[in-house]
């Protein structure tokens, strides 16, 4: 098996020694880091070998401490990359104590993989799969770095010749293992059985005397204990977060605490919370809620999750340009479609678990990486009869705008509404679906399917103002069309079809077909010429056909830079209501030039709605006139003038003739 479907269909673990060999920068940088990036995949290390490489940089000997060093540097770069999970805790024993009982614990579930070079943990590791369970488990890897046959870098072959079909380095040819060398299907990389499906709620969200506990007990505090059936008694070491339900805590366990605010925590929330324990979800990811926590009364104040990474969705890429650009100074388009990509596989899993997330926005997602994304708040997620009572506007199908939603389940068409709503905004980053120059409320738009967007990626006309344009019209024809059909004919897609068109997007991407420019500021060529700016005179790519169209317009060729400064905005009058408003500068000109009225963004939607005009305003606001003033045509600047001259003309003229009436008398 080549080393490409190691990364794709298996867990792969690293250790210590493998990773202070001297073949690993070259295996884990040039080989390891690509397919793991592109597969979506993670390099494993137990925190126990972090704690112990960490130890031999301060080893007397130098040679030990430099490759210390470099392992250390090799783990940063792969973390920083988000192709690194750090599992276990300080807890854990020793790296050689702590593989085995992973590997019996989670062949069940994975193919896995340990790259070493401790022949004695080899032997260890591979001693867990016989031949004679080979058709009851998957299979269990166990490889070593060598020196290539050409000394040209290093390669991974198995420890035991026996279980290759022949050895090869750079490559890793391993004996395939049948199906199961391919992993498991989704269903089971999750665990747990699958919920149950229902069509009428429970009674959700009530907060009477009887349905609310009453504790006369103080709310957990930074310091104080909370008891757990699973991982016994918890303190809540740092306070992480805070919001309407209640406070998140950092426990000295790893893990991560949320509890509730008294009135928040009633008999239906703590039934759904025993549903949802009982069905154990567990994907890396997916911060599911592990077990009750309790006060010292036995009281149930909250409940205990896998820890989440990174920031969420509206501080990282749902941010103006800059900031995001800061944030993730490297990243272009790919990253924003591998993070959809990271997105889509949890909602396939959750999706086959029969679990809606329900309140699907940008504030319950968090981002480490364009491969590790934390799905967290997954306590209001609508489980078997128990809704998802909360929601956000933009996210809301329009069959369900307005509705209470603690009062009906969700379906799975509303949910891929709200899914692809999330898609477009990582695309078009942060930008809602909906919003358009002259739009009204959000939910109204909505429930229009008032999409401003042209499928053909050409400008509507209404689309919002800034980069939004370019970004639609350089996204592929099969990503338009997907999202025209969800936001314009209401006709959702599946997250199997959306899961396909990402992909093949990516493939776009890595071949060069799509524009990988995190932000294009030139709308899609298919007939790209280079040419030279006849303004700063330097170079830029032109479609041959607007070349044409300009020289025989005799119009000078700008690049995007100084098109953007000579067709800025301008202050025009709106002939419906006579008020001010800004436009593009080319835009006015042109409708100056063919003869058309210009309107206001407020009057233009009236006037498409059959409406009659905003009343015209009684009197222009005095800096608005000297805005507009100052924005007026040469043409009408030089009669204001000529007007002026003849004021003065006038005035000189009456003058002399009164001068010469003096000097007359004077020397009659």
């Amino acid at each position: 098996m080549h080393v490409d479907l190691l990364t794709q269909h298996y867990k792969v673990f690293i250790d210590a020694t493998a990773l202070m060999h001297e073949g690993a920068p070259f295996v884990l940088g040039r080989v390891l880091k690509d397919l793991l990036r592109r597969h979506l995949a993670r390099l494993i290390v137990p925190h126990t070998v972090v704690r112990q490489i960490q130890a031999l940089t301060r080893a007397k000997r130098p040679q030990a401490a430099n490759r210390a060093a470099g392992a250390l540097r090799l783990l940063g770069d792969f973390q920083q990359n988000g192709l690194l999970t750090v599992g276990g805790t300080e807890k854990d024993p020793g790296s050689n104590s702590v593989f085995p009982p992973v590997f019996t614990t989670f062949s069940a579930a994975y193919n896995l993989c340990l790259i070493t070079q401790d022949q004695a943990l080899a032997r260890r590791i591979d001693a867990l799969q016989t031949e004679e369970d080979v058709s009851d488990q998957n299979d269990i890897l166990v490889l070593k770095m060598v020196k290539a046959a050409d000394n040209q870098g290093y390669g991974l072959v198995p420890w035991h010749p026996d279980r290759a079909q022949h050895q090869a380095p750079f490559t890793g040819q391993i004996r395939r293992r049948g199906v199961k060398a391919y992993g498991l299907p989704v269903e089971d990389q999750a665990g747990g059985r699958p919920f149950s499906l229902r069509t009428r709620p429970v009674a959700w969200g009530t907060t009477t005397e009887t349905e609310t506990q009453r504790s006369t007990a103080p709310r957990p505090q930074v310091g104080d204990q909370v008891q757990t059936a699973r991982y016994g008694r918890l303190r809540l070491v740092r306070q992480i977060g805070a919001g309407g339900e209640g406070d998140i805590f950092l426990t000295d366990l790893g893990l991560v605490c949320k509890t509730y605010l008294p009135d928040k925590i009633t008999t239906r929330h703590v039934d759904k919370l025993r549903l949802m324990i009982d069905h154990q979800l567990s994907h890396p990811g997916i911060c599911w809620p592990l077990d009750f926590a309790s006060n010292a009364e036995g009281e149930v104040v909250g409940y205990v999750m896998e820890a989440a990474q990174g920031q969420n969705l509206q501080t990282t890429v749902f941010t103006p340009r800059k900031t995001l650009e800061e944030k993730f100074p490297h990243w272009t388009r790919a990253n924003l479609v591998r993070l959809c990509l990271s997105v889509l596989e949890k909602f396939a899993l959750l999706h086959d678990k029969n679990v809606l997330v329900g309140d699907i926005n940008q504030f319950n997602i968090l981002v480490q990486s364009d491969t590790e994304a934390y799905f967290v708040d997954t306590d209001s997620y609508q489980v078997e009869a128990y809704p998802c009572p909360v929601g956000t506007v933009n996210f809301t199908a329009p069959e369900i705008q307005g509705k209470d939603f603690k009062s009906f389940l969700r379906t799975p068409r509303h949910e891929m509404f709200a899914l692809a709503t999330l898609l477009f905004m990582i695309l078009v980053p942060g930008k809602p679906p909906y919003s358009q120059r002259g739009g009204t409320d959000p939910g109204a738009n909505i429930g229009r399917l008032d999409f401003p967007y042209a499928p053909g990626g050409g400008p509507a006309g209404r689309e919002p103002a800034g980069p939004w344009l370019y970004i639609w019209a350089n996204l592929p024809l099969a990503v338009r069309q997907a999202f025209w059909k969800t936001f314009k004919e209401n006709s959702r897609l599946s997250t199997e079809r959306w899961l396909e068109i990402m992909r093949e997007y990516l493939e776009d991407l890595g071949a060069g077909r799509a524009n990988n420019d995190l932000f294009p500021e030139t709308m899609p060529m298919s007939d790209p010429v280079a040419v030279q700016c006849q303004r700063c005179h330097g170079p830029y790519e032109e479609s041959e056909a607007v070349i044409e169209r300009l020289k025989a317009g005799q119009t000078t060729l700008l690049c995007p830079a100084c098109r953007q400064a000579e067709f800025g905005q301008v202050v025009v009058q709106c002939v419906g209501c006579h008020y001010q408003f800004t436009a593009k500068r080319d835009v006015a000109d042109f409708r100056r030039r063919r003869g058309q009225a210009l309107y206001c963004p407020t009057c233009q939607v009236r006037r498409e709605q059959g409406k009659p005009m905003a009343a015209p305003a009684a009197a222009v606001p005095a800096v608005v006139a000297a805005a507009a003033a100052a924005q007026e045509p040469p043409g009408k600047r030089l009669k204001i003038s000529a007007s002026f001259l003849g004021v003065w003309a006038l005035a000189l003229l009456f003058v002399g003739i009164v001068l010469i009436q003096l000097l007359t008398e004077f020397w009659g």
